[in-house]
């Protein structure tokens, strides 16, 4: 088990260094060959679409858990229906989303403000973007293979692969041809279609005795499903209220120029977020794992160990973010945008807590109590949306009012309500999943405090003095983890992982 999420975990990390370096590069380029008007577009369209989601995961959301207890209780039988009855309505949902895709590309300029001169260019990424979407959805159901049979590897490789092989689709568009911003959307469309066949690939070789066989569609399994899933669902509008909501709001609060370069700085916490959702997957194959044996002290004791590690690697990027925000912007996006530093600092400062505390979700998933998150996300979410129009627009506070909205309340929601639901769901002290909470934060702090007096000793100009201080500040922060906060078992098996590498290196050269 300890092998395995190392492994998962180092292609996780992996593959979040190549999206990580691929969209510092890629950003820019694409700002400077489009404009940031342009630019702001690109991952707004890509969120209208994602809004679908919501008429999906109902169906999806809890399909890999169920397809899991199935094949590890050795019921090929149901697993198979499982499988092909999510297929087969996932085929069935795609053809139905067409409908409301196209409505939404014909009257996208009555939703947002959208420059004549754009409004051509946008309906056709809305289109490229909803084929992506109908691809991601049939797909779902192969990608359940990987989370299974815990290869979660795999799917880290894979995605890497489709960050590389999108981003080249987009460069040779906008190097062959006249730039346009639907170029983005297509390259994302062409990566798609090989990941979708990849998965397809993987899916029979990992489990060779689950076919598909439509006539396997159950009515019942269906139902279990959706109604399982119906409060991801609801969970899912929530988290889209808190999560995706900000740039449809600074588009109409800020108009789009401004809203484009509010988009820019969302690229990294964006990121930052991805990586975790990258991360607490990897845990949480073996939380269902160890809820399906009963082994609550074992659940408690891993996922406690989930949320510290997540904080542990998540303090580290977002302290620098915050300690060289300004510094970072300048370099990466241009003059222009350093006056952005503090706006950007809010942005990510509140993500080491936030994220390392979703570690904590698959608790929910793995023991079906998914209702009341659902329910909590949600007015949340509608909480989050009213304050960030009303800051924003009614009291003119503009992009600090979207921030300052999302900041307060996610931080509210996973303070207070997540780690004590989890203790009521495994039945342990209220207090019982706090342990790892609050050194995110404290890492944070020490990474800002660390970076704030470098810079006063070595002011950051280029490039190369941007990333020797990190390397700095990043060796300082990783011998304080190891020497305080790692208990000695922990230190033993960092030591034990770095010398496996060491020796692998050694025989390889």
């Amino acid at each position: 088990m300890k092998s395995r999420l190392s492994v998962n975990m180092m292609a996780n990390m992996a593959s979040f260094a190549i999206s990580l370096l691929i969209s510092m590069w890629l950003t820019p380029y694409i700002i400077n060959s489009l404009g940031a008007e342009a630019y702001g577009f690109i991952p707004l369209t890509q969120q209208l679409v994602n809004y679908m989601s919501v008429m999906t995961v109902a169906l999806n959301g809890m399909a890999s858990r169920f397809f899991t207890y199935a094949v590890k209780s050795g019921d090929r039988g149901l697993a198979e229906q499982y499988f092909n009855t999510s297929l087969v309505s996932s085929s069935v949902l795609a053809a139905f989303i067409v409908i409301p895709l196209a409505l939404m590309t014909c009257f996208i300029d009555k939703i947002m403000n959208v420059p004549d001169y754009l409004l051509s260019d946008v309906q056709t990424s809305l289109v490229l973007y909803g084929a992506v979407f109908i691809l991601s959805l049939m797909g779902t159901a192969f990608g359940m293979a990987m989370f299974c049979e815990n290869r979660l590897d795999i799917s880290g490789i894979l995605s890497s692969g489709n960050t590389v092989l999108r981003s080249l689709a987009i460069l040779l568009l906008l190097y062959m041809f006249a730039p346009k911003m639907w170029f983005v959307a297509l390259g994302t469309l062409i990566a798609s279609a090989i990941f979708f066949v990849q998965n397809i690939y993987f899916f029979r070789k990992l489990l060779p005795d689950i076919s598909f066989r439509p006539s396997r569609f159950d009515l019942a399994r269906l139902m279990e499903l959706l109604s399982s899933g119906i409060w991801n669902s609801v969970n899912f509008v929530g988290a889209t209220l808190f999560l995706q909501i900000d740039l449809l709001v600074a588009n109409w609060a800020l108009g789009a120029k401004a809203a484009g370069e509010y988009s820019a700085l969302l690229q990294l916490s964006n990121l930052l977020r991805g990586f975790v959702a990258s991360v607490i997957v990897v845990f949480n194959p073996t939380m269902v794992d160890l809820y399906a044996r009963k082994d609550i002290h074992g659940l408690v004791e891993y996922s406690n160990k989930a949320v510290k590690i997540t904080g542990i690697m998540m303090a580290l990027p977002v302290g620098l973010a915050c300690g060289f925000g300004g510094q970072l912007l300048a370099l990466w996006l241009g003059e222009g945008f350093r006056d952005y530093g503090f706006l950007f600092g809010l942005m990510t400062l509140h993500l080491s807590v936030n994220l390392s505390v979703q570690s904590l979700f698959g608790i929910f998933s793995a023991a079906n109590r998914v209702k009341i998150p659902a329910i909590v996300t949600l007015a949340m979410g509608m909480v989050n949306f009213t304050l960030a129009v009303a800051l924003s627009m009614a009291l003119d506070m503009g992009a600090f009012g979207i921030v300052i909205a999302g900041m307060t309340v996610l931080t509210a929601k996973n303070l207070v309500f997540t780690p004590i639901y989890s203790s009521i769901i495994t039945k342990q002290p209220l207090t019982a999943y706090y342990k790892g909470i609050l050194m995110p934060a404290a890492g944070a702090a020490f990474v800002v405090l660390t970076g704030a007096i470098l810079q006063r000793m070595f002011p950051v100009e280029s490039w190369f003095g941007l990333f020797s201080l990190s390397g700095v500040v990043s060796a300082i922060y990783c011998i304080m983890i190891f020497s305080v906060v790692l208990e000695e078992g922990e230190r033993r098996k960092v030591k034990s992982i770095m010398l496996q590498m060491f020796n692998v290196h050694r025989k390889e050269v």
